[in-house]
Order: structure tokens, then C-alpha cells, then sequence
């Protein structure tokens, strides 16, 4: 694994469930840093039927906050139902933790994550929302470590074309005010669109 400490690990897969398989994200910024960043899969954690791919030593890395000066420890983590496991995530993940470490920007609540084209073998996802890990218990979300500080847990949902539409129309706030009433599924990634 990484140089990430192991009650660290412990915390993320009491959430996710047991590490499954593991890929080293490999980057020429990495290479020159004592630090390693992980992509793993995790099954059978405390949301029943679902899978989760999550970074594990981003937050070794401290990028400032969008707009910022303040700066934030964060894991980037995807929950998709059982069975739905696309093998190009890992590589996906590895093109959004190049983009920020390159920008040196963590990841805040309401951005839109881009890259070149299309999320995922359907080609349905154009981008990924980052939001709050609201399918876990909220003394969940943060993991203090003694050595690094806090660690932020970091929830990617992959959306649509109009969704994002209906961020770029209406700003993030609208479209959590949308996510909380609406009805859908959101581990599902071959739901249809919510909007």
C-alpha cells in the first residue's frame, strides 16, 4: 500500500468495506516525491450491494482549496452497485489526481471534475460531481490522523450531459436542492437521468 497510516485505512474500509484489489496511480510528479498514491476496490462495506473505488494517499498531498489559501487533505472515493466495476477506473482516477496534483487544488464540495472524453465503458457520464459522503454516518466523513491532520472523505457522483447543464444554468446549490428530493438511483451507472 502507500505510506498512508493504518488506522487510517482501517476508518476508510469500516465505510467501504475490505480492500479487494489495489493499482498504483504512476505520475512523473510522484515519482519524485516520497509518497505513493493507491486506487483501490472495496466490497462489502456498510452500504449494502454497493462497491466503491477510492484514492488512498492523496492525502499526502496538500493542495489549497479553489479560491483559496486554505489547504485540505482529502480521499476522492466512487460508490457504483455491485457488479458495475468498470476496469478503466483506476486509469480515470489516475487522469483526475494528475490534473489536481499538476493545479495543486484539492477537490471542494459542488465542483464539476472534467476530463477528455467520456466516464466509463457506457459513455453516458460526461463529468463527475463532487459532494458529501451522505450515505455514511456524518462522524464518518472526516478521519483525524495523527501524523497528517484531517483527512477529508471526498464523494464523486457521475452525471450527465444535461445534468451538468443544469449546473452550469443554475450553480451547484440548485443542483443539491435537486439531489435531495429527487428520486434515483445514485450507485446505479446505468441509471437514466434524473432531470
Amino acid at each position: 500500500m502507500t505510506g498512508v497510516s493504518h488506522p487510517f485505512v482501517s476508518h476508510m474500509e469500516s465505510c467501504f468495506g475490505e480492500i479487494v484489489r489495489g493499482w498504483r496511480v504512476s505520475d512523473q510528479m510522484l515519482e519524485k516525491t516520497a509518497f505513493k498514491i493507491d486506487v483501490v476496490l472495496c466490497q462489502g462495506g456498510a452500504v449494502e450491494g454497493v462497491t466503491v473505488v477510492s484514492t488512498v494517499g492523496f492525502s499526502h498531498f496538500l493542495p489549497k482549496a479553489d479560491g483559496s489559501t486554505k489547504q485540505l487533505r482529502q480521499e476522492l472515493f466512487l460508490m457504483m452497485r455491485d457488479g458495475q466495476f468498470d476496469p478503466g477506473m483506476p486509469a480515470i482516477f489516475g487522469q483526475i489526481l494528475d490534473r489536481q496534483l499538476i493545479a495543486q487544488k484539492g477537490i471542494m464540495r459542488g465542483e464539476v471534475i472534467h476530463r477528455p472524453g467520456k466516464f466509463f465503458g457506457s459513455g453516458r457520464f460526461v463529468a463527475m460531481y463532487a459532494t458529501l459522503p451522505v450515505y455514511y454516518p456524518k462522524e464518518k466523513w472526516l478521519f483525524h490522523d495523527n501524523k497528517l491532520g484531517n483527512i477529508l472523505l471526498c464523494s464523486l457522483l457521475p452525471i450527465m450531459g444535461n445534468e451538468l447543464a443544469f449546473i452550469n444554468r443554475h450553480g451547484h446549490v440548485k443542483f443539491d436542492e435537486v439531489l435531495e428530493y429527487v428520486q434515483f438511483d445514485p450507485f446505479d451507472l446505468n441509471r437514466p437521468s434524473f432531470l
